[in-house]
């Protein structure tokens, strides 16, 4: 039969503390189980601070601890309650032993009362509060000083051996043994969290795939090609691509939104990266995988199953990114007139077709019939005697439109370098080349080099 019944008053009642104690049962009671139907996950940690000096050398011990026991009762340790005891651990840490659990522990209510020890009186067993005299005024006046008794969470540190039969409580943590024969708080185990930031481990999870999915998108938009006109071209091989792109970047702010604000709980948050896993498996070609096998959120060991999502969207990612057909060749500025460029991948040189992308602010008609009479390139080694003898050197061709698979962007222009005679020749040896731009010639000017695979 429950205990949380409501009270009835009526005129003419002999009021007794027990009306008061069953009112307060009454409405704890309804509001923890107005919060419960909202949330399945309503306890764990919102802050929690650990002494790691102390643990170092063998004392546990709590610097700050905020949230709400799997019971519904909240405390935020010291500010509302004095912090429990340091727990000496060394004696149950024994030389084979690989970890210790520690459990931050308050004793359950009993519906047979005794569940609080008051002045001067020496309890029978553990009680859930523990009286204590404190002075407050009247709310209204600021005067009328009186003592009253409240009841202060009579919180515990309890190693993992200890009984926990008739207790409520947070595991908090796990020791282990260092190399060193020191002590530390395992980084492999989180607490169950009210609050993404409250565990480090996840939070640092959920920036890692942001991280992935921004690279990813980089990857994706270098790659898109643009009209004359400035519009998107978008061709039926172009189709996957862009829905790929969609799905990463509807993702992108949504989780980083959830680590700036960080007051998310991990249920939330793994809610997200579990539908982000779904639309990644689209694209995916590993099919040994099914979507009904993928974690469910365990409040109890979060890091587990955020660990295990994360390695699975990260393999997702490195399948489903098509592979781009094109290498971009870095160019280092040598003085105000010079690059260099160095293609040590043979296969390049051999099957590749390379283009040079100008971007500047110049009319395009100009830079199409002057850049191609005015660049010089060869290899470093000739580029010398390129220069003095006026020589035109490796052949440059406009090219309105650049081969699929390449970024199209406007205002850019495109021009093939085309792999003949002596001075390719002498490029393909030295693995090198060189672009001489006369200074002055063209403002503004901006020069990128890519080679373009077959296929």
């Amino acid at each position: 039969m429950s205990e949380h019944e409501k009270v009835i008053w009526y005129e003419g009642m002999n009021l007794e503390p027990h009306h008061f104690q069953q009112w307060d049962r009454f409405h704890q009671h309804q509001l923890h189980s107005r919060v419960r139907s909202l949330s399945l996950y309503d306890w764990g940690f919102a802050e929690l601070s650990i002494d790691r000096d102390a643990v170092t050398g063998g004392q546990f011990k709590l610097q700050r601890c905020r949230g709400i026991t799997p019971d519904g009762l909240g405390f935020d340790l010291p500010e509302e309650a004095p912090l429990p005891p340091a727990r000496d651990f060394r004696e149950a840490f024994s030389a084979t032993r690989s970890k210790l659990d520690i459990y931050l522990a308050l004793p359950a209510e009993h519906s047979r009362g005794q569940n609080c020890t008051l002045n001067g009186n020496q309890a029978h067993r553990e009680t859930r509060y523990r009286m204590e005299e404190v002075p407050r005024v009247d709310d209204n006046t600021g005067m009328d000083e009186r003592s009253i008794g409240v009841g202060y969470p009579n919180f515990r540190l309890l190693l993992e051996e200890e009984s926990r039969e008739h207790y409520t409580g947070l595991k908090i943590a796990e020791i282990t043994r260092t190399p060193d024969g020191n002590f530390a708080v395992s980084s492999e185990y989180v607490p169950p969290s009210l609050y993404l930031d409250v565990a480090a481990p996840l939070i640092n999870a959920v920036r890692n795939i942001l991280g992935l999915l921004v690279a990813r998108s980089n990857t994706l938009m270098a790659s898109r090609r643009y009209q004359a006109t400035g519009q998107l071209e978008i061709g039926a091989s172009d189709i996957a691509r862009f829905w790929l792109l969609h799905t990463v970047n509807g993702f992108i702010p949504l989780l980083n939104h959830h680590i700036t604000v960080g007051k998310y709980h991990p249920v939330q948050v793994f809610s997200t990266l579990l539908m982000l896993a779904g639309q990644l498996t689209t694209f995916s070609t590993n099919g040994q995988t099914s979507l009904t096998e993928l974690p469910a959120y365990d409040h109890h060991h979060p890091l587990a199953c955020f660990s295990r999502l994360q390695e699975y969207i990260k393999g997702c990612l490195g399948e489903v990114v098509p592979r781009t057909n094109y290498v971009k060749i870095s160019l280092d500025r040598r003085g105000e007139t010079a690059f260099m460029g160095k293609i040590d991948d043979a296969t390049l040189l051999q099957d590749a077709d390379f283009y040079l992308m100008a971007t500047h602010e110049l009319p395009e008609q100009q830079v199409a019939e002057s850049l191609p009479r005015t660049i010089r390139i060869a290899s470093p080694e000739v580029i010398n005697e390129v220069l003095g003898a006026a020589t035109t050197a490796l052949p440059l061709e406009y090219t309105p439109r650049p081969p699929a698979g390449i970024p199209h962007k406007p205002g850019v222009q495109y021009f093939h370098l085309k792999k003949e005679g002596y001075f390719w020749e002498t490029i393909c040896t030295s693995k090198a080349l060189v672009i001489y731009l006369p200074g002055g010639r063209f403002p503004g000017l901006q020069l990128e080099l890519i080679a373009v695979r077959p296929g």
